[in-house]
């Protein structure tokens, strides 16, 4: 009677401990699959986030670039316009003031229309800086190459290039953002470096391109919190960004410093 009853009682067990082992099975399977799915959301919305705030980024680098093109057109069409005729007037005032009974010292002209020169001078070359026309029409190699024809002339400061093919043309914006990286590198360099030598060097491996920026100078200061840059490689770390690149700061270099980025080419259609 007693065997009977135990049978009757693990017959019921048996049942119970088995659909108890389901229904735990069951919750951890759903515990997991929710985590998976809130874990996958999150991570989608941080792609989404990032998405746009490259996005954001990108839109703000734009306007940015459209402001600087029209700030340039005003200043070569109007202020250039202008110290133009100065220097005409100028010109003509020289020419009128040749005699000996003449009121205005011809020295005086003189100092006048070397300032007004200097002027149109600078005015040239913001305005190049603002808007490269030469980049656009002749593309970043090019315009690097009569970047470092300016060097030539100054004793103490050469800059080196090692391009691939002179007539090798990038897509438009990567052009753009490139040369605005090296523009800032090279005026940081002349600005705090004290160096003596820069050099350039662009290569197209494997679709993409390799870019190394490096001086012999006394290279860049220590910073307790890395993440506080500053204002100059905020935008070459933005416009990396919105490039989809990366960027690597060479810090190992005994004297001077070394950039190196590496930039995704689109597929040629």
């Amino acid at each position: 009677m007693e065997e009977t009853k135990e049978l009757s009682f693990l017959g019921i067990l048996l049942p119970v401990t088995i659909l108890l082992f389901i229904i735990c099975t069951a919750v951890i399977f759903l515990v997991r699959r929710f985590q998976r799915n809130f874990y996958q959301q999150q991570l989608d919305k941080e792609a989404l986030k990032l998405m746009h705030q490259k996005e954001l980024l990108s839109s703000t680098i734009q306007v940015q670039e459209k402001e600087r093109k029209r700030i340039a057109t005003d200043l070569h069409d109007e202020l250039g316009a202008a110290l133009s005729i100065i220097r005409m007037q100028l010109m003509q005032l020289e020419q009128q003031n040749q005699h000996p009974s003449a009121v205005i010292p011809a020295t005086a002209l003189a100092g006048i229309r070397t300032i007004d020169e200097n002027a149109l001078s600078s005015l040239r070359r913001i305005c190049h800086e603002l808007m490269p026309v030469h980049l656009e029409t002749f593309g970043l190699l090019e315009s690097l190459k009569s970047t470092a024809a300016q060097f030539s002339g100054k004793e103490n400061i050469n800059l080196e290039l090692e391009l691939g093919p002179s007539e090798a043309r990038y897509p438009k914006l990567i052009e753009l953002h490139l040369y605005r990286i090296l523009m800032e590198l090279i005026n940081n360099t002349l600005k705090y470096a004290e160096a003596s030598l820069l050099c350039i060097k662009i290569n197209n491996i494997n679709q993409s391109l390799h870019v190394e920026y490096s001086d012999n100078g006394k290279g860049l200061p220590i910073k307790k919190d890395p993440s506080k840059t500053g204002l100059g490689f905020q935008n070459i770390e933005a416009r990396i960004n919105v490039m989809n690149g990366s960027y690597h700061i060479d810090t190992s270099l005994s004297k001077g410093m070394a950039v190196k980025f590496e930039i995704p080419l689109p597929l040629s259609s």
